[in-house]
């Protein structure tokens, strides 16, 4: 459903609940008012009739046959006289009630000839002699169709008054509707024709109103940060490129020396040991950059409460080879029961990333320390540390600052780091670490 049929359909609703309101109002008073005037009248004339009547030995007699006999019963307005008994002693026009009555008061009685408003009264007639009088009920009944009909034209005026209304009321809101969606139309055009291939492309914003104008704003702000992003993923497939040609070429360019002549066994086995090496660093690179690729997925993976010491325990396994090879002493620790709600294998890479930078710089005969303390997972190292000033950089993606000068690597490695971090909703940060080289600390939100 577009806006604008929204907009019909609800400037239709809203004035059909108000007339109907309005309708409803009218006719509840008007009911009353009509049971007002109908009261007023057979209470008068219960009095007039009530003063006609007089006792004769016992019998109760109506004074001649004045005007409102003859009006009563002509205009359908019955009455009659009960007796202290109960009993029907006097009564002109049909009398349809049949249910029992109190005897005062005014009441509305559904009969076979429809609803009928009754009028009751206990009254002493007039008598020659005070010991024989007694008190008698007199009921004065009018038709309450007599009066339906004034309700019945409000109604329909009503009714014509809501057709009206609702015409009227829906062609003003198409028309407001295209009067207030000429700007949204002119942004949706302007927004169709936009040059998908230009980085620079925003939507003009001159002569819009403020309502109209934010919405432009807030397009072309999206558009900046795609743009960004687009350009950021340029910048990114051009370094790994490049990164990747240099490990891909070696690996190329050693093989076809290798291929050119016949060698003996040892030099073959040096020149495989160097495109193994090649091969090795390649495939590091491309682990980093699929690292990073599941890092910045959007789609959420399951977290689990994970056991620190566990996990700790198995990623030094792997890494023992490595660290025994460069002399350098590997320690982990955690307090038992130490647990991190996070995603199990982006932990792990967390972990391996973390463990291979601080291996990889730090020397021969050094110590590299990982400790779990409380929700904070800290790796020392005692390799030449990172300088104040770079320390924001090295989360760059390729960037290698000035202690990395002379090692090998892509720059990717605390660049997984942060963006796992991250994805996990932990956050991470640097410092100079009591054994003279790095302190990461990751610190994650639970």
């Amino acid at each position: 459903m577009t806006l604008r049929l929204k907009l019909m359909v609800f400037v239709a609703t809203l004035l059909a609940l108000v007339v109907s309101g309005v309708g409803l109002l009218v006719s509840t008073g008007l009911q009353r008012w009509t049971l007002e005037v109908v009261d007023a009248e057979l209470s008068r004339r219960a009095l007039s009739l009530a003063g006609s009547m007089h006792q004769e030995h016992g019998e109760l007699e109506r004074a001649g046959d004045d005007d409102d006999g003859p009006t009563v019963t002509a205009h359908g307005w019955p009455f009659r006289v009960e007796g202290p008994s109960g009993d029907v002693v006097l009564q002109e026009g049909r009398w349809h009630v049949e249910a029992a009555l109190p005897p005062s008061g005014a009441n509305t009685v559904s009969t076979s000839k429809g609803l009928l408003r009754v009028w009751s009264m206990t009254f002493t007639p007039r008598v020659e002699h005070e010991s024989e009088a007694q008190s008698y009920v007199l009921r004065v009944a009018a038709p309450l169709a007599a009066f339906s009909g004034l309700a019945d034209r409000v109604w329909l005026g009503l009714l014509l008054a809501l057709g009206v209304a609702i015409v009227l009321g829906v062609a003003g809101a198409a028309l407001l509707a295209r009067v207030f969606l000429a700007p949204l139309n002119r942004l949706t055009a302007a927004a169709r024709s936009l040059d998908t291939n230009s980085t620079t492309a925003r939507l003009d914003v001159s002569g819009l109103d403020p309502d109209s104008k934010g919405l432009a704003d807030a397009f072309n702000g999206a558009l900046g940060r795609l743009a960004t992003a687009t350009e950021a993923q340029r910048h990114f497939i051009a370094r790994a490129s490049h990164a990747l040609r240099t490990p891909l070429a070696a690996v190329l360019s050693q093989a076809e020396v290798a291929l050119r002549k016949e060698r003996t066994v040892p030099d073959y086995k040096a020149m495989l040991d160097d495109i193994a090496a090649s091969a090795r660093d390649s495939a590091k690179l491309v682990d980093g950059l699929l690292s990073l690729s599941r890092a910045d997925a959007t789609t959420p993976t399951e977290r689990t409460s994970v056991d620190m010491n566990e996990l700790l325990f198995e990623t030094k396994r792997l890494f023992d080879a490595r660290a025994h090879a460069k002399s350098i002493d590997l320690a982990v620790s955690a307090p038992d029961g130490a647990t991190v709600v996070a995603s199990r294998t982006r932990l792990r890479e967390l972990l391996d990333a973390l463990l291979d930078n601080a291996l990889t710089y730090t020397p021969e005969g050094g110590v590299v320390r990982v400790e779990v303390k409380g929700s904070v997972l800290e790796v020392r190292d005692s390799g030449p540390g990172i300088p104040a000033s770079e320390r924001e950089q090295v989360f760059e993606r390729f960037f290698r600052g000035s202690s990395a000068k002379g090692t090998p690597g892509s720059g990717l490695g605390l660049s997984v780091v942060r963006a796992i971090a991250e994805a996990e909703g932990a956050s991470v940060s640097i410092d100079s670490a009591p054994e003279g080289g790095a302190c990461l600390r990751v610190r994650f939100a639970n």
